[in-house]
């Protein structure tokens, strides 16, 4: 993985590993020009997407099962997105069992971790196997709703008409077809 020049990153999202005897801990450091910050803004602040704070404990999760196995996540809560400031941040991401075989998380700043104000938490818990998945015809769903569509270019207005600046890295979406 990338590094800043010194010790190779876990991933992207995580940096490094700062567990000690009593959790489970990983940190990342940011410094704002990382693309998810670049190409996120509401009302010109820039933001870490809530997106984000999934894939950081999607990828500790997958630490500490060494990749073996899927997750669900269950009861996500984000007191608040971390808005980049004048300097870098770097984020924590505390996991604890659960006596259930789940794991929770907390993910916040070490400023926040005196305090306690966490900007996310959740539950992680392995997925039950669906025994007869439902299976959705997408190319029926587009026929049936062609008239009632959104094409890329009105959806992103729309979306900075309300506050939402997405950049380059975070247009993806192409047509949006509206059902009832």
């Amino acid at each position: 993985m990338h590094s800043d020049g010194g010790t190779p990153w876990l991933h992207p999202l995580l940096h490094a590993n700062i567990s000690d005897f009593s959790e489970q801990r990983y940190s990342a450091t940011f410094s704002g020009s990382e693309f998810f910050f670049t190409d996120y803004k509401i009302h010109g602040l820039s933001l870490l997407p809530s997106m984000v704070y999934l894939e950081m404990a999607l990828a500790a999760m997958q630490q500490i099962s060494k990749g073996q196995c899927d997750f669900q996540f269950q009861n996500i809560q984000w007191a608040k997105l971390h808005q980049l400031g004048e300097s870098e941040v770097t984020l924590n991401i505390s996991l604890y069992p659960e006596t259930d075989g789940a794991v929770s998380y907390d993910i916040y700043t070490e400023a926040e971790r005196e305090e306690k104000p966490v900007v996310c938490n959740q539950r992680a818990v392995m997925p039950v196997l669906i025994e007869n998945p439902v299976s959705i015809d997408i190319v029926d769903l587009q026929t049936r709703y062609q008239q009632n569509r959104i094409h890329e270019s009105e959806g992103y207005r729309v979306f900075q008409e309300r506050g939402l600046e997405y950049g380059p890295a975070f247009q993806c979406i192409e047509t949006v077809f509206v059902g009832h």
